[in-house]
């Protein structure tokens, strides 16, 4: 868990995020990644619907995570096109929610908690592209703060939770 110092530090990276969570057009579930390293962002993204696709909730809330490009897989993709090196770099995703206060730090966070690891297209796109540039660590939101999770601790998490819950 992070603690309120490196909470305070990436506090810029969490705007960006939920900067572009702000962005989905998502109806189920508003979801921002940014990709940074030593200080300087490489990647950003935001779900939705692959185009030409719209987000129409009768047909994709039910396959949304079929339906849509998430969040991270095109940060990641941006960073990639631009021509970055990803290797240490840092994956931070946001679930946009309702404002809190956060005493720890002192702020209003807008994220809500995503406790479920249950996107094993977002953990194993993750697991391929870190054996050949590999990432840092996958910082989540979660109930009980701010996780960093190794990438492939973060995708066996994953699994494991889909083998309980499918």
């Amino acid at each position: 868990m992070l603690e309120a110092q490196e909470i305070k530090q990436i506090r810029p990276f969490i705007e960006v995020a939920i900067g572009q969570a702000r962005r989905s057009p998502c109806q189920k579930s508003k979801r921002g990644v940014v990709i940074f390293k030593d200080g300087n962002i490489l990647g950003t993204g935001f779900n939705e619907p692959v185009n030409p696709n719209n987000c129409i909730p009768e047909i994709c809330l039910s396959v949304c995570s079929l339906y849509t490009i998430h969040a991270e897989r095109k940060a990641l993709q941006n960073a990639l096109a631009s021509g970055h090196e990803l290797t240490a770099a840092s994956v931070l995703h946001i679930k946009l929610s309702q404002a809190f206060f956060v005493p720890e730090i002192g702020e209003v966070i807008r994220a809500e908690a995503s406790d479920d690891l249950s996107c094993d297209d977002c953990s194993g796109y993750m697991q391929r592209l870190s054996q050949k540039m590999p990432l840092k660590e996958f910082i989540l939101y979660q109930s009980r703060g701010y996780i960093a999770y190794g990438i492939e601790e973060f995708h066996n998490l994953t699994l494991a939770y889909l083998r309980v819950h499918p």
